[in-house]
């Protein structure tokens, strides 16, 4: 997979400061020596003037050099050559290697390389059973729970081999954890083993309507045919109880180790099987696993005012991070937030990531955390994430310079997440303001595209001022969680605007595949001039909120209703005007429309199979009696060709004369999608077996 990225990814320029003759260069190979210069590209015979091998020792380098010329006022590069760097810690980037804004510290790949700083191991001396699979001996300790071979993500052994079980009853915490949260349940009778080999390493992924949890077994009883965790739940609220229904599987279970593309490390003896695929050959099959959970670090210390300032990260592929569940599990509320990722940032002022690619990862791709502002992530890639593509703030209220925002992601892509941790988000917007998200393409994932806010309800809220626009989400949910959208939103959120968005193929498990999803507070948000199609419950739900604005979108093809509201209250809830619905089945309105505390006008609705439009029950005179949709009207809108999800509107559409106005049917998502990309991306399938319903 890497190198098809490095055929189909161009280069984007967007420093423009020069790195003059006059700037420090510092060069790093994979031929070089931490005990050379770092002065040279190449090596100068007989000398020890030449590239240093480790990103590492170029910083010591840049720091030391700071140190001694503090007013030095030019660009600082570490240049790295094409070539694999097996990491054997974390990057650190602190204040100490960093300048002024004309001495940016840049660190960038070499003119036309592509070089990849890895966190994995290859694994080798492969032995060939008789049965064909591989087998190797690890050293002992070694602990991993991803592999991938030739850049594909393999399976660990499940049970069920496919699909799920399902609880039978839900049970009372142990007394240990009676109010912290759940940790057991009833399973139906002939389920599961009366035990495990190996079982300490077996974990239970547990589905919590829109989360997933993964567990560890304390023990099972057969008797009472009670399964109970070595952890509890997040929380004893009803949704992260073990409902009965609820689904569950058991990953990384040795007796279930038959199927080409599995693996399993059998941590007693040290022992990696593999079940090789067909063509694949131990002397031509590079396979890797991971080792580092975070390749690079950008620390400063917001408190002490020691901040990370105009750096320029540029040209680098970061890959193959691990996750390990903890003993007790690992279980989060929504959007696996609590998660780390491959490049953490702390504390960071006007640095840039631009041109980056991240693949194959345990959790996230990147995290913009506690005082991160004026940030930039540009033209990048995430691929084969464990967990999303890119968190900008945190769960925690920070006051001041602690708090992060004023970030801007761009032009990114991000495909392929939620490949260990389903309920992780393609982007997602903690407590932070005044972001940007825009021209980005988010694809193939099992929760929310773009999360923006961590307040439910009308209390406070630090998220506000966020921009999201011009990006394209597509493939959301794929049957895996459930109550999600392709842009979710929380709490109050003043000047947030959600504005020319492709969103489209939105699939929930049971309930709630939205497109724009207003969930608990989301007040005074626009969203305009966005395209949603092909959803499940809804192109728009409000669930409650206030004083919202939505106008002039086109919502198409949602199955089982249109919009829905939920809650009525004793405010405005929002505005629906000057927008397009299209529809052929379901209903055009779901949930509460009781009371008159939303305003309804000048919408076009059609139905294309003929049926009668109705509005929550009415006729639309009856609706209009009720003072919603007085200038509305029921009539094709003319688009172009929308059974091919063409949407432009013909000259005579009488979307003109209830003031609806064209949405430009371009200029949504990253430049760096191309068909190409996108056919070589899906290919060959990724989806992870443990996550098919």
């Amino acid at each position: 997979m890497r190198s098809m990225f490095r055929s189909v990814l161009p280069i984007f320029m967007l420093i423009t400061i020069p790195i003059c003759a006059h700037s420090l260069d510092i060069y790093v190979s994979v031929r070089g020596n931490d005990d050379w210069s770092g002065s040279n590209a190449y090596r100068v015979a007989n000398s020890n003037m030449g590239p240093f091998a480790t990103v590492g020792r170029a910083l010591q380098e840049v720091s030391a050099f700071r140190k001694a010329n503090p007013h030095y006022n030019r660009p600082i590069a570490i240049i790295i050559e094409a070539g694999t760097f097996a990491l054997k810690h974390s990057i650190v980037i602190t204040p100490d290697e960093c300048g002024g804004r004309t001495s940016p510290l840049i660190i960038k790949a070499q003119m036309h390389a592509h070089p990849i700083l890895t966190g994995g191991v290859v694994i080798s001396h492969w032995q060939v059973g008789a049965n064909g699979w591989w087998q190797t001996k690890t050293s002992p300790g070694f602990n991993f729970q991803e592999l991938w071979a030739n850049g594909i993500r393999r399976s660990r052994p499940r049970l069920p081999a496919r699909g799920w079980f399902t609880v039978q009853h839900s049970l009372n915490p142990t007394p240990a954890n009676s109010k912290v949260g759940y940790d057991q349940f009833q399973y139906k009778q002939g389920q599961v083993p009366a035990s495990f080999q190996n079982q300490q390493d077996v974990e239970v992924l547990c589905v919590h309507i829109w989360a997933m949890a993964r567990n560890r077994i304390r023990k099972i009883d057969p008797l009472t045919r009670t399964i109970t965790f070595t952890g509890p739940t997040c929380s004893l609220a009803g949704w992260a109880n073990y409902n009965a229904g609820d689904r569950y599987a058991f990953s990384n279970v040795k007796e279930s180790l038959r199927n080409p593309g599995q693996w399993y490390l059998d941590r007693p003896s040290s022992t990696l099987t593999y079940i090789p695929v067909q063509n694949e050959r131990p002397e031509t099959t590079q396979v890797i696993v991971p080792r580092l959970s975070c390749l690079l670090r950008v620390e400063g210390d917001g408190e002490q005012n020691r901040f990370v300032k105009n750096v320029i990260i540029q040209g680098l592929t970061f890959a193959d991070t691990a996750y390990l569940t903890p003993p007790l599990g690992h279980d989060f509320p929504q959007a696996d937030a609590d998660l780390g990722a491959a490049i953490e940032m702390t504390s960071a002022r006007h640095v840039a990531l631009q041109d980056c690619r991240v693949e194959h990862t345990g959790t996230w791709a990147v995290q913009l955390g506690e005082g991160c502002r004026y940030d930039l992530v540009q033209n990048c890639l995430g691929y084969d994430l464990g967990s999303g593509g890119i968190k900008i703030g945190e769960t925690v209220e920070r006051v001041g310079k602690l708090n992060a925002g004023h970030d801007t992601i761009r032009n990114c892509v991000f495909d392929a997440c939620g490949r260990i941790h389903p309920a992780a988000t393609g982007v997602w917007i903690g407590r932070s303001s005044h972001n940007v998200v825009d021209h980005n393409t988010i694809a193939d994932l099992y929760y929310t595209g773009i999360s923006v806010g961590w307040t439910w309800g009308y209390a406070p809220s630090q998220a506000n001022h966020n921009l999201i626009a011009n990006n394209v989400i597509e493939r959301v949910g794929q049957g895996v969680l459930s109550d999600m959208g392709g842009i979710y939103l929380l709490g109050v959120a003043p000047g947030t605007v959600l504005r020319h968005n492709l969103l489209h193929d939105i699939t929930s498990a049971t309930y709630g595949g939205w497109g724009i999803y207003f969930d608990e507070g989301t007040s005074n948000v626009i969203a305009e001039n966005n395209v949603v199609y092909n959803t499940q419950s809804g192109g728009l739900h409000q669930h409650y909120g206030a004083n919202n604005l939505v106008t002039n979108n086109i919502f198409a093809f949602a199955r089982s209703m249109q919009i829905r509201r939920s809650l009525a209250e004793n405010h405005l809830s929002f505005t629906f005007e000057h927008n397009i619905v299209y529809f052929n089945e379901g209903d055009l309105l779901g949930g509460n429309w009781s009371g008159d505390n939303f305003k309804m006008d000048h919408n076009l609705y059609w139905n294309s199979s003929l049926r009668p439009v109705t509005f929550a029950g009415l006729t639309l005179a009856q609706w209009q009696g009720r003072g919603q949709d007085v200038h509305s009207k029921i009539a094709r809108p003319l688009f172009v060709n929308p059974g091919l999800h063409d949407f432009r509107l013909r000259d005579q559409s009488p979307a003109f004369a209830l003031g609806i106005k064209r949405i430009p049917m371009h200029g949504w998502g990253s430049s760096l999608y191309s068909s190409e990309l996108q056919k070589k991306l899906n290919e060959p399938e990724t989806f992870p077996l443990d996550l098919r319903k």
